[in-house]
């Protein structure tokens, strides 16, 4: 046992025994990958679907499954690639339309698993093969099911992680686009290994239907490639070959991208942007309206670099330290052994973080971390089996068995900490708070909103699950768009058709607007007459719908100090009375005392829950404050009316959610020294 511990040992300079350059493991066989992909891809499916979110979700997850549905045009850029991917597994006989949908992000994500084991074996079949190095015994007498440990770990890892599980139980886009991320990068390791131009080709063609998904985080991966090649393929970087690849991306693209005017010519239920002339389409496309979130203040990037730290820190759970343990360790042994994959995986680190330092996204955020999540447990791979190696080669195999059984722990680890928070029984907070929204407006009502995790879960649940149809609900926000105006024309016709002159004189100005943002930049009367046009359009909406039924809103619209438009705000206020009635406040022309109906919300669960400690978690960033806000809206109208035992009931309602919400308390405190 002693001889086969120090077989194929080096001596370092001072005589210390050291591990070999290339590690003692051998490379798996391509049925092993086979096996162990599989492995990855069925176990991820299926704790998935375990988890998989029932019916709608915040954020986006709305407004994708009715453009899925449809088939229709999302937000910017378009996502047409995820649209028509998403769009068969709504042809389902099983499960809600929401479900189905979500059903397709945990499909993706189970792909990207298994996709992912394959780019680690790629990693390690690059570099010079064992035999060529010190070491060859040892990893010679290693059991073949050590050397599949390193790619089994990264792909438990990956799906394991918080980031990728939560968006594999949901209806988004980031599966879709980390599995193409995926095939593109192993592609790329692949053709290091072989000559010619076939490989890349078929590389060209990923990454360029990855573009029709997510592009902007796609594109991280080309710099990482461009490096790659550069290094180990120097013979593509000819102006024949670039332009042959190129094409076959750009072709790929433009199928994919072509899909968009095509749907928007057949005036589908969503058509965002209306791309269906080219300016439009190329604003779509470039996703010019989110340029407003690049921000390169200090106090910005220090924000996003802090909750990129947090997320590295919390996305394996307890493990999360020794998985970036692994990652440093691995880094480091690419950079002695393998130059071109430490520059591959530091590239594609660098090239994903960077940008995401100055871009502001205050929801999805970390989905934009997606691709450096990767190169980190790739790196991690590396690590693990360089760990494994120097267990074999100093301490024998029962240390290595030992070590595989420790680096068991680490996707055990986060999927014991992640699954509390991943039950179906906890994402039901969209659907919870849409009928918490819904249940106290009046039959025929009118509710507007500038809330996207309101109108977002209501454009699914009153589009196609029928939820309160009598209900006309406008989002204000995108009532700033040219293209929503024909979509509220289809949803609501006799609504828009008695405010055709108000819409008409608005449009006219916002298609300006939309031209030509410098002219009305420049010239205060055109802003003027703009703004003044908006908001004499949402006063006729209000005062057309008010023989019909009530009108509402919600906070952000109404209250000044929060609003996005405190100048609507102002004069919605200036001719309504505010009533509080559940999370919406009904305007009413009446003066006087209003009867409250008692508090009934099914979202006040989610205060039973732990409070999630996520960077950029929605519910405690949006949902969590409308609740908060307005029950102790609540109590401040019943003690405006001197009705202080129920304004203090309200005060308390709040405070046993957050004991530290300090308008509560203050609250509290009034009513009980009028008491």
């Amino acid at each position: 046992m002693a001889k086969r511990r120090t077989e194929g040992r080096r001596r370092s300079p001072g005589g210390t025994p050291a591990p070999a350059a290339g590690g003692a493991l051998a490379t798996p066989s391509g049925l092993a990958l086979l096996v162990a992909a599989g492995a990855i891809a069925i176990a991820s499916l299926v704790l998935y679907v375990a988890t998989l979110a029932p019916g709608v979700s915040l954020v986006d997850s709305g407004e994708l499954i009715v453009a899925a549905a449809g088939p229709g045009v999302a937000h910017p850029p378009g996502f047409p690639l995820y649209v028509l991917a998403a769009h068969p597994f709504t042809r389902l006989p099983v499960g809600s339309l929401a479900w189905r949908v979500n059903l397709a992000s945990a499909t993706f994500a189970a792909f990207a698993a298994g996709t992912i084991v394959w780019v680690a074996f790629e990693l390690r079949r690059g570099r010079a093969q064992p035999g060529t190095q010190p070491g060859q015994a040892a990893a010679q007498a290693t059991p073949a099911a050590i050397g599949v440990v390193p790619l089994v770990l990264v792909g438990a890892l990956f799906a394991c992680s918080r980031t990728v599980w939560s968006y594999a139980t949901v209806a988004e886009v980031y599966t879709l686009n980390t599995w193409l991320l995926l095939i593109v990068a192993a592609l790329a390791l692949r053709a290091r290994q072989v000559t010619g131009l076939r490989v890349l080709i078929a590389a060209a063609a990923a990454f360029g239907l990855g573009l029709g998904v997510h592009h902007a985080t796609l594109a991280a991966t080309l710099p990482a490639v461009a490096v790659l090649l550069w290094l180990t393929r120097r013979d593509v970087f000819t102006v024949p070959r670039l332009a042959r690849l190129a094409l076959v991306a750009s072709a790929c693209a433009g199928a994919v991208y072509a899909y968009l005017p095509l749907a928007a010519h057949r005036h589908p239920a969503l058509n965002w942007g209306d791309p269906s002339n080219f300016e439009r389409f190329w604003a779509h496309v470039s996703g010019r309206q989110y340029s407003a979130f690049i921000e390169a203040s200090t106090e910005s990037l220090a924000y996003q670099a802090r909750d990129l730290a947090r997320l590295c820190a919390t996305n394996w759970g307890w493990g999360s330290l020794a998985v970036l343990a692994l990652a440093l360790i691995g880094f480091a042994a690419a950079w002695r052994r393998d130059r071109p994959v430490a520059a591959f995986l530091a590239v594609l680190l660098a090239a994903n973080v960077v940008p995401k330092l100055f871009y502001a996204a205050s929801e999805d955020q970390d989905a934009y971390f997606l691709p450096g999540l990767c190169a980190i447990l790739l790196a991690a791979g590396l690590g693990a089996e360089l760990l494994l190696g120097w267990l074999v080669l100093n301490k024998g195999h029962r240390a290595a068995a030992a070590g595989v059984l420790g680096l068991a722990l680490l996707p055990l680890s986060a999927l014991a900490a992640h699954w509390s928070v991943a039950r179906p029984s906890a994402t039901t907070v969209a659907e919870d708070y849409a009928a918490d929204v819904m249940g106290t407006i009046g039959h025929h009502g009118l509710l507007l909103t500038s809330d996207w995790q309101v109108y977002s879960p209501l454009l699914y649940l009153q589009g196609l699950e029928g939820l309160r149809p009598d209900v006309a609900t406008l989002d204000l926000s995108l009532l700033r768009r040219s293209w929503y105006l024909p979509m509220l024309r289809q949803r609501f016709p006799s609504l828009m058709e008695s405010v055709s002159s108000e819409a008409a004189a608005f449009e006219e100005d916002l298609k300006g607007w939309e031209r030509e943002p410098r002219r009305y930049e420049r010239d205060a009367l055109l802003n003027r007459r703009l703004t003044d046009r908006y908001q004499e359009l949402i006063l006729a909406l209000v005062a057309a719908r008010r023989p019909l039924g009530r009108i509402y809103a919600t906070s952000d619209v109404v209250i000044g100090t929060s609003s996005p438009d405190p100048g609507t705000a102002e004069r919605l206020t200036r001719s309504y009375q505010l009533v509080p009635r559940g999370l919406v406040f009904e305007l009413t022309s009446q003066r006087g005392a209003a009867d409250l109906s008692p508090l009934e919300l099914r979202g006040a669960q989610l205060f039973a829950r732990p409070r999630s400690t996520e960077p950029g978690d929605v519910v405690n960033a949006k949902v969590r404050p409308v609740y908060l806000s307005m029950v102790a809206n609540r109590g401040r109208y019943l003690e405006s009316l001197n009705d202080l035992p129920g304004a203090a009931d309200a005060y308390r309602t709040a405070l046993t959610w957050d004991p530290g919400y300090e308008f509560a308390a203050q609250g509290l405190a009034r009513v009980a020294s009028r008491r």
